[in-house]
C-alpha cells in the first residue's frame, strides 16, 4: 500500500476531511480545464492522479461553488494545509509546501512536447506575441510564477538627472526559516550534482529536495541561437513584465565573446517584442549564476531604453553612447554595449564601467535597409592590446530619408566603441 493510503488508514482521513479534499480537487481540476491547462479528455486522468496523491479512492460528491478563479492559490492553500495535516508534507515549512505545491500542479500540466507544439502552432497562426502571452499565462496558472508573492514586492521610481531610477525589493523568493536551516544542516553532506544548476534543462519535471526547488510545473521552449540549442523559460521571481530566461542547452559557463552578440540578435529576430540582455561574466558584479550561459529578457521598457542623458534614447537621437560618439574607457573586461536589432534597425550604443550589462531591444527602422550581417573586425591600429580582446561590428540605418549608415565597432576586451560613416 502507498504512503498516501497508510496516512488514511492511520485515522487521519476523517469523512469530513475526505469530502473537503475531494471538493478542493474537483475545483482545481475545473480551474485547469477552464484555463486550458488540460483538455476535456485529460479531466478524468488529472482527477484520478490527484485523488491518488492524497490517498483517496473515490471522488467527493455534491455541488461545487460557482466561481471564476484568476489563480489556483485559493484552492491550493487549503489543499496544502490538508496535506500537512495528513503527514504528506514532512514539515509544514514554506520549502516543503512549495515542493508539494509543484507536485500537485505538475499533474495538471501538458507534457513538455505538447507545450512546445502548442506554442509553435499559436505562433504560426497568430504571431509570436500571442504565443508568448499564452505561455506566460500558463506559467502563472500553474503557479510556477507565484503572482500572490510577487504582488508583495516593493517598487519605486526615483527621478534623477539621468532619468528615472527603478528600485525593486523582490519578496517573491521566500527566505528560509530556522526550521529549514536546521533541516539543511542535518542532511548528509553528500554532494548532489543533478541537476547541475538551477538553469539546466534537466530541471523540467524535477521533484526537488530541501536544497533545490521542485520543477514539476516548469515548461521550457526550444530555441535556436546562432545554430545552437537554447531554451526559453520564464523566471519564477519576476522583476518586470514577462521576465524571461534564455538558457543554453549545455551546462557551460557564461563568457562574453563576439558570438554573444550574434545570439542576442538572433533572439530579437525571433521575439521582436522582447528585449534581451546579458549580465557581465564577472564574479560579484556579474550574474548570480555564472556557471551556466544564459541571458535575461522580457516585455518591458528598461530604464536604458527610456532616454535620458547617456541612455539608449540619447544613442537613438545622435548615435551617441553614454560617453559620446567615441568611447575609449579602458575597462579590463567589460560588457559595454546596449543595442537594438541587427536587421532594419538602429544600433543604440552606450559604454559603462566594468561589470555593466548588455541590453538589446528591437525597434522598427524608419526605412527599409539591407540585411546587415554581424561580423568580426580587427583591432584598431594603435589600440592597446588586452586580454580577451574581441570586437563585433555592424552597419545599420540610423536616419530617415538619408543614405548614411553608421558602422559601430564594439570591443568587449578594451571597452572601445568607435563610429564611422560609410556609404550606403
Amino acid at each position: 500500500m502507498s504512503n498516501n493510503g497508510e496516512a488514511a488508514d492511520a485515522g487521519l482521513m476523517t469523512e469530513a476531511r475526505r469530502d473537503e479534499i475531494g471538493s478542493l480537487i474537483r475545483r482545481l481540476v475545473r480551474f485547469a480545464l477552464k484555463r486550458g491547462m488540460i483538455g476535456e479528455l485529460d479531466e478524468d486522468d488529472a482527477h484520478n492522479a490527484l485523488l491518488d496523491l492524497f490517498g483517496l479512492t473515490a471522488p467527493a460528491g455534491g455541488p461545487l461553488p460557482e466561481e471564476t478563479l484568476d489563480s489556483p492559490v485559493s484552492v491550493l492553500e487549503p489543499l496544502l494545509d490538508a496535506a500537512a495535516a495528513l503527514g504528506l508534507i514532512p514539515d509544514d515549512t514554506t520549502t516543503q509546501r512549495d515542493l508539494f505545491d509543484a507536485r500537485i500542479m505538475g499533474l495538471l500540466m501538458p507534457r513538455p512536447s505538447e507545450t512546445s507544439a502548442a506554442f509553435a502552432r499559436l505562433s504560426d497562426a497568430e504571431g509570436v506575441r500571442t504565443a508568448t502571452d499564452w505561455f506566460y499565462r500558463l506559467n502563472i496558472d500553474s503557479n510556477y510564477i507565484r503572482m500572490d508573492r510577487i504582488a508583495k514586492n516593493g517598487y519605486w521610481l526615483h527621478p534623477t538627472d539621468d532619468g528615472e531610477l527603478e528600485i525593486t525589493v523582490n519578496l517573491s523568493k521566500p527566505e528560509k526559516d530556522p526550521r529549514e536551516i536546521a533541516l539543511l544542516r542535518s542532511l548528509p553532506q553528500t554532494k548532489t550534482d543533478y541537476p547541475k544548476c538551477l538553469l539546466c534543462r534537466e530541471n523540467v519535471g524535477y521533484a526537488g529536495r530541501p536544497d533545490h526547488p521542485a520543477r514539476q510545473n516548469l515548461r521550457i521552449l526550444p530555441l535556436t541561437l546562432r545554430g545552437e540549442r537554447w531554451f526559453f523559460q520564464y523566471s519564477p521571481y519576476v522583476y518586470y513584465n514577462e521576465h524571461s530566461i534564455i538558457l543554453r542547452g549545455e551546462h557551460v559557463p557564461m563568457r562574453i565573446v563576439p558570438e554573444t552578440f550574434e545570439r542576442l540578435l538572433d533572439f530579437v529576430d525571433a521575439y521582436p517584442h522582447y528585449f534581451i540582455g546579458s549580465n557581465a561574466d564577472l564574479p560579484i558584479v556579474g550574474g548570480s549564476i555564472l556557471n551556466h550561459d544564459h541571458f535575461q529578457g522580457g516585455q518591458a521598457r528598461i530604464p536604458d531604453g527610456k532616454g535620458g542623458r547617456g541612455g539608449m534614447g540619447d544613442a537613438r537621437r545622435g548615435a551617441r553612447g553614454a560617453r559620446g560618439a567615441s568611447c575609449s574607457g579602458r575597462c579590463r573586461r567589460c560588457a559595454c554595449a546596449a543595442a537594438t536589432a541587427r536587421r532594419c534597425s538602429a544600433w543604440r550604443i552606450g559604454c559603462w564601467p566594468i561589470g555593466a550589462d548588455i541590453a538589446i531591444r528591437p525597434q522598427r527602422c524608419m526605412r527599409r535597409a539591407a540585411t546587415c550581417p554581424t561580423t568580426r573586425s580587427r583591432r584598431s591600429p594603435g589600440s592597446p592590446k588586452a586580454a580577451n580582446t574581441s570586437s563585433i561590428s555592424c552597419c545599420a540605418t540610423i536616419a530617415r530619408a538619408t543614405s548614411t549608415r553608421t558602422a559601430f565597432s564594439i570591443r568587449t576586451g578594451s571597452c572601445i566603441i568607435s563610429r564611422r560613416k560609410t556609404s550606403a
